[in-house]
């Protein structure tokens, strides 16, 4: 997937994509899936035709959204990566995962046990909310807000992974008074606060978490208090 567009074009002559979804529908081997979901992935990073043919096949999208909850976590976190590349072409694509039923298993994936599929479902999310405020609007619900605020209160979470929840959540925050208001109602202010000045935040996670509560601190003058009060000035300060 990484030749010269000859080779690209001849992959494509060849139905490449009809090939590689093949796997995805039919063999059960693990290796073979995390195979076809990477060149899948890069694929479409390469061609919009091949994207916009992922997309468009609601049984592609079904099977990408399938393998989300595949009992193998390394296939969870291969199509995690196939859809990042997939989503990050074009809201279309963005909207037909949401349409697929990509949420429910991205939010199981936010309680797993496994950091690296937390991360790569967080990275998901990411992407998609990247495609404007009525995306972010429908991914930030009670239920996946309360996810992300577990992972950022978990001790035992990764510095990355925290951080890439902390910089989620200041995305959405970003778009509106609105969206900020559902993260500080669903409790995500405390806990970010408490990573920023931390003794043992990492420098990346500092930021990350300052972010999000400057995102949310500029839309009202309520939400600037509601970020202030956390403490979260003294903690940065000191």
């Amino acid at each position: 997937a990484k030749a010269l567009p000859a080779a690209l074009d001849a992959l494509l002559e060849g139905e490449a994509l009809a090939l590689l979804t093949r796997p995805l529908i039919q063999d059960v081997t693990p290796s073979v899936q995390i195979a076809a979901l990477g060149s899948l992935g890069t694929l479409a990073t390469k061609d919009a035709s091949v994207a916009t043919g992922v997309h468009s096949s609601a049984e592609v999208v079904g099977k990408l959204v399938a393998a989300l909850s595949h009992p193998n976590t390394r296939v969870q976190y291969a199509a995690n990566g196939s859809l990042q590349d997939v989503c990050g072409t074009s809201k279309a694509a963005a909207t037909a995962v949401l349409e697929g039923g990509i949420l429910p298993p991205l939010r199981a994936q936010l309680e797993a046990f496994d950091d690296e599929v937390k991360e790569a479902a967080v990275r998901t999310l990411t992407v998609l909310a990247g495609h404007g405020e009525d995306v972010a609007a429908e991914l930030l619900d009670s239920e996946t807000l309360t996810a992300l605020v577990v992972v950022l209160e978990s001790k035992a979470a990764g510095a990355t992974l925290r951080a890439a929840a902390a910089s989620l959540v200041g995305d959405c925050a970003s778009y509106s008074a609105a969206l900020t208001q559902r993260a500080v109602d669903a409790g995500a202010v405390a806990p970010l606060a408490a990573l920023v000045g931390g003794a043992r935040s990492a420098p990346r996670l500092c930021a990350a978490a300052l972010r999000a509560l400057g995102q949310a601190a500029r839309h009202t003058d309520a939400l600037a208090a509601a970020v202030v009060g956390s403490g979260v000035v003294p903690a940065a300060l000191g």
